[in-house]
């Protein structure tokens, strides 16, 4: 083997040893903001993917377990979508019928004693077919202290407002069609068995089926600037017209 034969193949195994050592430090960076995620969500919980329940159960009224997880996972796919940037951290978790928040049940649970919302424990806590699940609904209701720890005003309210009166009266069928149609699920279905992706138990929304950098563009950066001002900065007749017919986004949801 000549002198540049070898310079390549060097070259090359550098360049693999390179790129092992990268993916393991990744997977060990993946691991441990896992476990942050998992001792803070225990210690903490999560104040803002509550605030978010709590404002879907407000404006529902009553909504069923299925409701309840998919209407807040089309909340967060659609604040990524529009503002380009998450808003509750939940990656939500692919189950049989779609994702569902992390640790559904206790998340509920915890609102439940707190008094911001109300359930049946008993009936919440039964472990039921997927079936069962959805024939034998679980109704999760408004207090006198949900409105109080809610979502009251901006950009979330309004999405969250968007998201029930778009979603909020399907059918579990129609909804998760919906669902399954958008574009972080197709990723997921189609790498089932690659990049750790499981049928069941792995997360949607982490960055192997959705990349927040592909929707942080200037629109989505702009939403988000327009969506602080309050009230909005002086402009020309011209500029508000422009304004308001680009960030009227509530009547029209990028899907």
């Amino acid at each position: 083997m000549n002198v540049f034969c070898q310079h390549i193949v060097y070259k090359l195994r550098s360049l693999f040893h390179s790129f092992l050592t990268r993916i393991t430090l990744y997977n060990r960076t993946v691991a441990v903001k896992k476990e942050i995620r998992k001792i803070s969500h225990k210690e903490e919980g999560n104040p803002t993917l509550d605030s978010v329940t709590t404002t879907i159960v407000e404006l529902m009224g009553s909504v069923d377990l299925y409701h309840y997880n998919k209407l807040a996972f089309l909340f967060e796919y659609f604040y990524i979508k529009n503002f380009g940037t998450r808003f509750t951290e939940e990656q939500f978790t692919k189950l049989p019928h779609g994702p569902t928040i992390n640790s559904y049940k206790k998340q509920i649970q915890q609102l439940a004693e707190k008094g911001i919302v109300s359930v049946p424990l008993d009936d919440l806590k039964k472990l039921r077919t997927v079936d069962e699940k959805l024939h034998d609904a679980v109704f999760i209701s408004k207090t006198e202290k949900t409105t109080e720890n809610s979502i009251q005003s901006g950009s979330a309210r309004k999405l969250i407002e968007s998201v029930v009166s778009k979603f909020g009266n399907m059918s579990h069928a129609q909804l998760e069609a919906f669902v399954y149609a958008t574009p972080p699920l197709k990723k997921y279905m189609a790498s089932m068995g690659k990049f750790g992706l499981k049928q069941y138990g792995s997360p949607v929304l982490d960055s192997r089926c959705i990349k927040i950098s592909d929707y942080s563009n200037e629109t989505s950066k702009a939403r988000k600037f327009i969506a602080k001002l309050e009230p909005r900065p002086r402009m020309t007749p011209e500029q508000r017209e422009k304004y308001d017919k680009e960030f009227d986004w509530m009547q029209s949801l990028k899907d």
